[in-house]
């Protein structure tokens, strides 16, 4: 019976977090009707900008930047498509890596290095929740991917 409780414990907290590494975070006391999949200990701060909210969720090498709007004027096709539009125009554009139905993955060509980034558009209850990596810093193709998967958990 004693070897039954640490065997509990081990098992609940394997189960609490998922294998990258992720929890859920709620970002309701942010602001954002939503939650999301986010590192333990992560550092979120907001700040309004005109009608819009700003998030920055940050940790080491996850740092998410979201753009919630209270009204959503366009559905969520016209907003992918008009985020690709704006990518795929940059010079620094150089390949669409993943792409679905709400966002995707690019990479982009600094000379002699690649950088990776990503769009991702959400709408829940009229708000549009706009989600790309931060603009600092460099990230490889993982990191990215581990940014995306944990802002495609949207709940």
């Amino acid at each position: 019976m004693k070897n039954i409780i640490p065997l509990l414990i081990l098992i609940f907290v394997v189960g609490a977090c998922s294998s990258d590494g992720l929890q859920t975070i709620d970002l309701q006391p942010h602001g954002a009707n939503i939650s999301i999949k986010a590192p333990v200990g992560v550092e979120i701060q907001q700040k309004p900008i005109g009608f819009r909210k700003e998030l920055t969720i940050q940790e080491d090498k996850f740092d998410v930047l979201l753009l919630v709007a209270d009204d959503a004027p366009q559905t969520i096709a016209e907003l992918k498509k008009s985020k690709l539009e704006s990518v795929e125009s940059s010079e620094i554009f150089s390949r669409i890596v993943e792409q679905n139905d709400n966002g995707f993955i690019f990479e982009v060509d600094l000379g002699s290095e690649k950088n990776y980034d990503f769009r991702y558009v959400f709408i829940k209850n009229n708000a549009t929740y706009d989600f790309r990596r931060n603009f600092v810093g460099n990230f490889t193709l993982d990191e990215v991917k581990r940014m995306y998967n944990g802002v495609k958990a949207i709940k």
